[in-house]
C-alpha cells in the first residue's frame, strides 16, 4: 500500500504540469494566431436631415473626410463634435459596410435634426435669431362679467426649455390688472407627462363688495394623460391676498380629473366635458383647513345645421366658512 501511494503521488506530480499546459494551449493559440481587426476606411459620406446648413459645413463640424480611418471611438467623437456645435437638436452617426466581403471599407451616414436658425454661424447672433423665431405675440381683449373689459398682450417663447415647452408673459389692464409669468414643459417620465409653473401679481375690484382685491400668487403643477380623453393633475399654490384688513396668506393643493371628448373645431358638438376637483385650502393664522369640491359638467348636442344645444351643471362646495374674497358669486350669464 505504501508503494502504491508513493507511485500515485509521483504520477500526480508529473501529470499536473502537463494538464496545465494543455489547458493553456487554446488561449496561447488564439493569442498568437488571432489577427487584429482590419482598419475601417471611410469611402463614402452622406448627410441627412439638414435643411439650411450645407453638407460641407456639417462635415467640417464633424471633423471627418473620405479616406479617414475610423473606429467606434472616432464615430462617437464625431457625434460629440456635432452636438457641441449647438446647432442640432439630435445627431446620429450610422456605419454601413460597402459589401459583405470588404469589411474594411465603410460609409458613414450622419443624420441630424437642425435647431432653428442653425445656418447662422455666429453663436450670439444665432441665439438672438432663434429667440426671435421662437417668439409669439398675441393681443388680449376680453370681457369678464362683473369686472368689465380687460386688454393687453401675451408674449410667448416656444421650445426655450426643451422641445414642446413654452414660456409666456401675459399682461392685462382694465378690469383685471395683472402680469404673469407662466411656463410649461412636457416630460418623458412614467408618472407625469407635463410640468407647469408660474407666478402673477394683480388687482381688480370685487363686483359685490366694491373693494379692491390684490393678489400675488405662485404655483406649480403636474399633469398626466390617462388616455381615452381623461387627464389627471395636481397643483399647489401660494397666495397673498390683500382685501379687508391685513393680507392673508393662503396655501392651496388641488387634485383634479378632466375628461374631454374627441370633437374638433372652435365649438364642441356632440361632446361631453367634465372637470372634477378637490381643493385643500389653508389660511395662515386660522385653525383647520377648508376642503372645496368642484364639479363642472358640460354637454353639447347638435340639433340640426349649425345649431348646438349646450347644457352645464356646476357645483361648488366648502367644508367650512370661507373669507369674503373666496366665496362663489351667484347669477350672471355664466
Amino acid at each position: 500500500m505504501t508503494r502504491r501511494r508513493v507511485a500515485c503521488r509521483v504520477w500526480a506530480i508529473v501529470l499536473a504540469p502537463a494538464v496545465v499546459v494543455l489547458a493553456l494551449v487554446p488561449a496561447l493559440f488564439t493569442t498568437v494566431f488571432a489577427q487584429a481587426p482590419p482598419n475601417e476606411t471611410v469611402v463614402d459620406l452622406r448627410i441627412h436631415g439638414n435643411h439650411t446648413v450645407p453638407d460641407g459645413e456639417v462635415l467640417a463640424l464633424a471633423g471627418i473626410a473620405v479616406g479617414d480611418v475610423v473606429d467606434e471611438t472616432v464615430v462617437h467623437a464625431i457625434a460629440q463634435r456635432l452636438e457641441a456645435s449647438r446647432r442640432f437638436d439630435a445627431v446620429e452617426v450610422r456605419k454601413r459596410y460597402r459589401s459583405l466581403t470588404a469589411t474594411d471599407r465603410i460609409a458613414l451616414i450622419i443624420v441630424v435634426r437642425e435647431r432653428p436658425r442653425a445656418s447662422v454661424r455666429n453663436p450670439v447672433v444665432r441665439s438672438i435669431a432663434r429667440l426671435a423665431g421662437q417668439s409669439m405675440f398675441l393681443p388680449v381683449l376680453r370681457y369678464d362679467e362683473g369686472y368689465g373689459p380687460s386688454y393687453g398682450a401675451r408674449f410667448s417663447l416656444m421650445d426655450v426649455l426643451g422641445r414642446g415647452s413654452r414660456v409666456s408673459v401675459p399682461a392685462t389692464w382694465g378690469g383685471d390688472k395683472r402680469v404673469s409669468v407662466e411656463a410649461e414643459r412636457p416630460l418623458a417620465v412614467a408618472v407625469v407627462d407635463r410640468v407647469r409653473a408660474g407666478g402673477s401679481h394683480g388687482r381688480r375690484t370685487h363686483p359685490y363688495f366694491g373693494i379692491e382685491d390684490r393678489r400675488t400668487r405662485a404655483w406649480a403643477g403636474f399633469d398626466r394623460d390617462l388616455g381615452n380623453g381623461f387627464r389627471a393633475g395636481v397643483e399647489t399654490a401660494w397666495e397673498e391676498v390683500g382685501f379687508i384688513g391685513p393680507a392673508d396668506r393662503l396655501t392651496r393643493l388641488t387634485v383634479g380629473l378632466d375628461y374631454d371628448g374627441v370633437s374638433a373645431g372652435a365649438f364642441p358638438r356632440d361632446d361631453v366635458r367634465l372637470r372634477a376637483a378637490v381643493e385643500r385650502l389653508a389660511i395662515a393664522g386660522r385653525s383647520g383647513v377648508v376642503f372645496r369640491p368642484r364639479i363642472d359638467a358640460q354637454a353639447f348636442k347638435g340639433v340640426g345645421g349649425q345649431a348646438v344645444l349646450a347644457a352645464r351643471v356646476l357645483f361648488e362646495g366648502a367644508s367650512a366658512a370661507l373669507p369674503p374674497y373666496e366665496k362663489a358669486l351667484l347669477g350672471g350669464g355664466g
